[in-house]
């Protein structure tokens, strides 16, 4: 019963892990932080790596990159890319628990991980931690790109009715699965979306597995990240709506900040 338990454990992983890195492979956001970071050659932490999809190209253009993330199967494949490159390490961390070390030039947390911190803490407190963490592990000038879900209209962008599904498909190893969104309900007064998912899998011997979860989360404005960077000791740079440079405005649906932490005291 137990190893039945485990090895389901394993294909949830797999699978997901798998058809993540197959549907969200864009480079829009790689090519901005390549362009941020100019000719320069960065000592680099990416906080939540991942596979690797970013982590991989910037080691490929000569950083020095260290990645982590909570999720084995995740670590697992970029691990096995860091093989090919000495100027690039991984390890598997806790990013809420875990010290994030220190002496970096460049901080990145990117895809959405300020809306998606998985944790038993206050979800805005959590939020705030991440940039303390953030400041805490550069040196004095070092840099920080931030990037998150910015909406004009909140309410309408995450209270929604009906199913939808996120991610759908079969991995290498005979799983297929669908992860689908539920009702989503965003409250303006506390700035938290609360909603539900389903997971749906068939797995290779014919055993079916299906749950639904509730979730919540704190989605900032960008009044109160900024303030959260000052209270953190940076310098706010820039801030755009998007990876082409283009201003936050009612079109836009993402906040990409650059940010430098304070130079140290004489």
């Amino acid at each position: 019963m137990n190893r039945d338990y485990d090895n389901q454990i394993y294909y949830k992983k797999h699978w997901y892990a798998e058809i993540y890195e197959q549907q969200e492979n864009q480079t829009d956001d790689v090519e901005f932080i390549l362009k941020a970071f100019g000719g320069q050659r960065l000592k680099v932490l990416e906080v939540c790596c991942g596979g690797g999809r970013i982590a991989v190209p910037l080691a490929e253009a000569g950083h020095q990159v260290t990645g982590f993330d909570a999720d084995e199967e995740m670590l697992k494949r970029l691990c096995a890319r860091a093989k090919t490159l000495d100027n690039l390490a991984c390890y598997q961390a806790d990013a809420v628990q875990a010290d994030w070390g220190s002496g970096f030039e460049a901080v990145i947390l990117a895809g959405n991980i300020m809306i998606n911190i998985e944790t038993e803490m206050d979800y805005r407190e959590a939020q705030r931690l991440f940039l303390r963490k953030a400041a805490a592990c550069l040196v004095p000038g070092g840099m920080l790109l931030l990037d998150f879900n910015l909406f004009a209209d909140p309410v309408s962008a995450f209270t929604r009715r009906g199913e939808r599904v996120q991610f759908e498909g079969t991995d290498s190893l005979g799983t297929y699965g669908r992860l689908t969104g539920l009702d989503s309900v965003y409250d303006p007064d506390s700035q938290v979306v609360s909603g539900r998912s389903r997971t749906e899998m068939q797995f290779i011997n014919g055993e079916r597995y299906e749950a639904e979860r509730s979730w919540s989360k704190h989605i900032p404005t960008l009044v109160q990240v900024e303030g959260w960077l000052e209270d953190a000791g940076f310098k706010v740079l820039t801030v755009y709506g998007d990876y082409a440079d283009n201003p936050v405005s009612n079109g836009t649906y993402r906040a990409v900040i650059l940010a430098r932490r304070g130079q140290a005291e004489a």
